[in-house]
């Protein structure tokens, strides 16, 4: 529908999306992938591509998210994602050990306990003894949650938060040598068999878990007359956020943040200034007409173990009527323009997200 010339070194596109109220918007992402020189700074890297859908680690619904989508309409804060395994110190198993990560202003903490399971006690099952670990996957699968179907026409149970973890059941019996959580949030570890601690992970949350879930607005048969297919009047954009509640800035990142994490290296603590680029988009309507708009910095996913990270910068613009006088949507890097060579090409796309 309109061209889409990407002038920056980062992986960078725009779309059409409809925004709550029918009307169409453009939505310009770039997504910039940095590695951890020997300098200990952040340097550029081979971009990691855009993902255009939620990308799980097995069967959706049965496995949490491994890629996120790059392409949400509009985010109110900063999301800070954290993927990658916990790692003993010095390489020597350990039982249990904490995990810690600092994003500018946010901070949070993980306890992580290597593998146990629900033994068989005299007043219903216990907590069985952790078995030693050198490095522990910090996935939504090994957070506090589960999904089980009860028996005899008996109710089951589910976690809203996390589905697809572990440690809840239905009954006794059936938990007997099936596995607890490896992810707990310090504070509020499982303490018996009647715990419900809220799930601890820093992965990226699912769209139809909780918090999500409930900022997605009321579906119901007024808005199936009213308002179908638009989102309800009540929906939130929070919706859109996908990291763990403790690690989500209400105020957007700009660069130059120091982050500090721990436990997620096998060499040590990490720490490094998140690079502070300015990113526009540029476009272009009859007349040469160009409005100029600024992007900002809504997601960052740190990769410790793989000493990468990712930053992602988003506008959304109302589209000009007609969305066809678009002739061209450029995206712009102060910080990692494109070479000449490359800026000068300029693909044909707009396609609806």
């Amino acid at each position: 529908m309109f061209g889409i010339r990407n002038a920056t070194r980062y992986d960078a596109t725009a779309v059409i999306q409809t925004d709550a109220d029918g009307g169409d918007v453009i939505v310009c992402v770039a997504k910039g992938t940095f590695a951890l020189g020997k300098s200990g700074k952040l340097e550029l890297a081979e971009p990691l591509p855009l993902v255009f859908a939620d990308e799980y680690a097995g069967k959706p619904g049965e496995s949490g998210i491994a890629a996120g989508t790059d392409f949400a309409l509009f985010k109110p804060g900063t999301d800070v994602v954290v993927t990658g395994s916990a790692f003993a110190p010095g390489g020597k198993g350990v039982t249990q050990m904490t995990v810690k990560v600092r994003a500018g202003a946010i901070a949070a903490s993980l306890l992580v306990t290597g593998d146990r399971v629900w033994k068989k006690g005299l007043l219903g099952p216990s907590i069985g003894s952790p078995e030693p670990f050198r490095e522990m996957p910090l996935v939504w699968e090994r957070a506090w949650g589960g999904a089980r179907e009860g028996e005899d026409r008996k109710p089951g149970v589910r976690c809203d938060g996390n589905p697809v973890g572990a440690g809840l059941w239905a009954n006794d019996k059936d938990a007997i040598d099936q596995p607890l959580p490896n992810l707990e949030a310090p504070d509020d570890p499982v303490k018996n068999f009647k715990s419900r601690p809220e799930p601890a992970c820093w992965g990226f949350v699912a769209p139809s878990w909780e918090p999500r879930r409930s900022f997605a607005g009321t579906y119901d048969a007024a808005w199936e007359r009213d308002r179908m297919p638009l989102l309800p009047e009540d929906f939130d954009h929070a919706f859109f956020m996908q990291a763990h509640p403790a690690l989500q800035s209400p105020k957007y990142f700009t660069g130059g943040e120091k982050i500090a994490i721990e436990g997620m290296h096998p060499k040590g603590p990490l720490s490094f200034e998140l690079p502070k680029d300015t990113v526009e988009v540029k476009i272009l309507t009859p007349g040469d007409k160009v409005a100029t708009h600024m992007t900002v910095l809504d997601t960052v996913v740190l990769m410790p173990s793989e000493e990468k990270v990712t930053l992602t910068w988003r506008v959304r613009v109302p589209a000009p009527h007609p969305i066809t006088s678009v002739q061209l949507v450029q995206i712009e890097s102060r910080l990692h323009p494109a070479p000449a060579e490359d800026d000068a090409a300029a693909p044909a796309g707009g396609a609806r997200g």
